[in-house]
């Protein structure tokens, strides 16, 4: 189809403007990113333990073990952990190199977004509306895009499985697809809910390519499966398979996902999806079902995910992504069927088109300056490493992994990976995991125990006394994203004191004192 030129000057006008807000929101985006990549603390509080992984993959040590008061995994495969291994190989270890793989995989993400529109209607402008909606939905999904989590590089990796499935026109395309399709599967096991509609399609479309395809990716994941458990003693399929299906679910998450997660920050695009995807099915054509069956797929994917105890904004990413694509096609669409219009009505349909898309833009507007941790926030981390490095013998700071790294002590299991384990697991599993916990607490083992909120209260209690609290000021170190926690108590043995003895410490000992 021939490039529409639009000599209206309203219109113009209103399209440059359309492009400068996608373009803006991925502007904004990036600069938050930039700004906080290199934040020595946790931008959200899982973050840490997901650099003790790496630091157990650079140490030759297994991800999946045995639960231990040492360490205990996330219930995730584990592909991100060695990309972010492979990275952190050249920029050394620590948070910087987990959040660059996050970072690159979410322009990947917008690039990928942007072709596949791109290459679906052959018009830039669709493209780049589906790539900014994408980026602007940053803080719907938890201002997630950069953060050390897996999420990004699982979306990219879906993403191009769907790039290569839809204009595949050779076996090797095929394969492609299906071997990202597997790493996919390998880097977030949501994978499972988005891959069959992709499967079911390509079935659809060429038979024996797409029963290939589908074989491919069964074959090679669960190959990667059986290996990768094998060589764990099966603790693998533990974390990765049993624990996840043990969680248990939240019914009024059911209404929830639409009436506060969907439909508020993006109901105009949503509206324009569910329009454009009834148009594409009522064609009755193969190649029609692609985007109504994937975008299932994915929005899917995430509404089950929220319904999972302890969800959080960064499941809505599938469907987020899922709605921007099908919105570009769907603007493209309209632009399209205004073209059959009287002239003289054509600039006024096009104008509203561009009206919604800035209306939508704008539903999505956030603060970007509450995104990035402030000098008194670094200030505050930076206190409280010296504060940890001060204490003699061992510190156990239950709630954040690699922050005793820092400090020169040796990081431990995370609370959220324990209380999972613990809570969910068969306590076979974890009999022994709870009575090393138990028996650190009675025998006195930790000079002192740093917490967020209540944790092994009872035994805590009974062996150990709370010393003070770890910030004067409430309004610092709070992470930016994620579970509203930072530590909060310093609690030490009974009769016994963990600070080294340095003029440091007996003056922050006898201010104490005084003021008792």
């Amino acid at each position: 189809m021939a490039k529409r030129r639009f000599d209206h000057k309203p219109v113009s006008f209103l399209r440059y403007a359309v492009y400068a807000a996608a373009g803006l929101s991925i502007a904004v985006y990036c600069a938050i990113a930039l700004l906080r990549m290199r934040y020595p603390f946790e931008l959200e509080w899982m973050e840490g333990c997901m650099v003790d992984h790496v630091r157990r993959i650079l140490a030759g040590q297994s991800v999946y073990a045995r639960p231990s008061l040492e360490f205990t995994a996330y219930p995730y495969t584990p592909f991100y952990y060695y990309v972010s291994a492979a990275v952190a190989r050249f920029t050394g270890i620590g948070f910087l190199p987990l959040r660059l793989v996050s970072f690159l995989s979410s322009l990947g993400c917008f690039a990928v977004i942007f072709a596949m529109v791109r290459r679906e209607t052959r018009s830039a402008f669709p493209a780049a509306v589906a790539a900014g909606l994408f980026a602007a939905a940053y803080r719907v999904t938890g201002a997630w895009f950069d953060i050390a989590r897996v999420d990004s590089l699982f979306l990219l990796l879906v993403l191009l499985t769907l790039y290569f499935v839809r204009f595949a026109v050779s076996w090797r395309a095929y394969t492609a697809a299906a071997i990202l399709a597997s790493l996919a599967f390998f880097t977030k096991q949501a994978a499972l809910a988005v891959l069959p509609p992709v499967m079911l399609f390509a079935v659809i479309r060429r038979p024996r390519s797409g029963i290939l395809f589908s074989c491919a990716i069964v074959l090679a994941t669960g190959a990667g499966i059986w290996l990768i458990d094998r060589s764990s003693d099966g603790w693998f399929s533990f974390y990765t398979l049993y624990l996840p299906r043990v969680h248990p679910l939240m019914r009024s998450a059911l209404v929830r996902f639409w009436t506060q997660d969907i439909l508020p920050p993006l109901s105009i695009a949503f509206v324009v999806c569910l329009v454009y995807a009834v148009s594409l099915l009522s064609s009755f054509r193969r190649n029609s079902l692609f985007y109504p069956m994937t975008a299932a797929g994915m929005i899917g994917a995430s509404w089950y995910s929220t319904l999972i105890a302890g969800a959080y904004a960064n499941d809505l990413i599938p469907a987020c992504a899922a709605i921007a694509i099908l919105f570009g096609l769907g603007i493209h669409k309209a632009f399209e069927t205004g073209g059959y219009l009287p002239a003289e009505k054509r600039p006024l349909g096009e104008i509203a088109i561009c009206i919604l898309c800035l209306i939508q833009f704008g539903c999505l507007t956030y603060n970007p300056l509450r995104q990035i941790p402030r000098k008194r926030d670094l200030a505050a981390g930076q206190a409280l490493i010296r504060t940890m490095a001060a204490m003699k013998g061992e510190v156990l700071l239950p709630f954040h992994g690699y922050i005793p790294v820092l400090a020169g002590k040796d990081s431990a299991a995370q609370e959220q990976a324990v209380s999972d384990t613990i809570a969910m697991a068969d306590p076979r599993a974890t009999a022994s995991l709870v009575s090393e916990l138990k028996r650190g607490l009675r025998s006195g083992r930790f000079s002192a125990i740093i917490t967020d909120r209540r944790w092994f209260q009872q035994d805590l209690q009974r062996y150990y006394v709370k010393q003070r609290t770890v910030f004067a000021d409430d309004d610092v170190f709070w992470p930016v994203t994620g579970a509203h926690v930072r530590p909060q108590d310093i609690w030490v043995p009974k009769l016994k004191t963990p600070l080294e003895s340095t003029p440091a410490s007996r003056s922050v000992a006898r201010r104490e004192a005084g003021s008792s």
